[in-house]
């Protein structure tokens, strides 16, 4: 088993998300159990095969994730690589920075129930990174325009959920901005987080504290246009935007 070829890619049409991208060399079928990005544990990743996302194996549940719902990767919870479909990929949400250079490690179980660690490092290039340095955590969003009508600084409320470790104040942490996809260029959008709330759920040995805010962001939309929202967080004790 041996990860070929470590990729660093920014949102696309079909993964809308900063993302490392990993070429496998690794037993059909087999299952991947954990991705590391610097010893850290990350639980948002999804399998691909043929360039598709690998969908979840029936009454499977996904290890390590500890609220789907929250994570991009919750589509394919529970999947696993299967024969004839494809070179294995795996695709592991990240907001990668320029001329960073990461280690990632894969845990990979074969058919025999045999679990193995395999790693790759490599340097990031120096264009397409995550635009918010220092921001740990991402979620893109397509807003679209369906009547026709363009829109000047219309109001668009989201709601926003973290763990505890991952956002301890939405007001000065959150970061919005319009997202071209195509040209890679980010536009910041004025916002308002009208409140936020803290709640305790019962995810076993996990962080036990999940924060939510309610945001309102002010949005230009051209008539039955499309954009994307990038909403990021995760930088603790950073100053409010004006």
């Amino acid at each position: 088993m041996q990860i070929d070829r470590l990729l660093f890619s920014p949102p696309t049409d079909r993964l809308l998300a900063w993302h490392l991208r990993l070429t496998l060399q690794v037993p059909l079928p087999s299952r991947v159990r954990g991705v590391e990005v610097d010893g850290t544990a990350i639980d948002d990743w999804v399998l691909l095969q043929d360039d598709r996302v690998v969908p979840p194996v029936p009454g499977a549940s996904r290890h390590g994730v500890r609220k789907p719902a929250l994570h991009v990767s919750s589509a394919s919870a529970g999947g696993e690589f299967v024969a004839g479909r494809g070179t294995p990929e795996l695709a592991v949400f990240y907001p990668w920075q320029a001329g960073s250079r990461y280690q990632v490690r894969l845990e990979v179980e074969d058919t025999a129930g045999e679990r193995i660690w395999i790693e790759a490092t490599a340097e990031a290039p120096e264009s397409g990174a995550f635009p918010f340095a220092g921001w740990r955590h991402q979620r893109l969003l397509r807003l679209r325009e369906p009547v026709g009508l363009a829109r000047q600084r219309e109001p668009v409320e989201v709601m926003l959920s973290a763990y505890g470790d991952e956002c301890g104040d939405w007001a000065g942490e959150l970061r919005l901005g319009l997202y071209d996809v195509q040209r890679g260029v980010i536009e910041p959008v004025p916002f308002q987080v009208v409140r936020q709330a803290q709640a305790n759920h019962t995810a076993t040995n996990r962080r036990e504290l999940c924060t939510t805010a309610w945001v309102v962001a002010f949005v230009d939309l051209a008539a039955g246009g499309e954009t994307v929202l990038l909403c990021a967080w995760g930088r603790p004790k950073a100053t409010p935007v004006d």
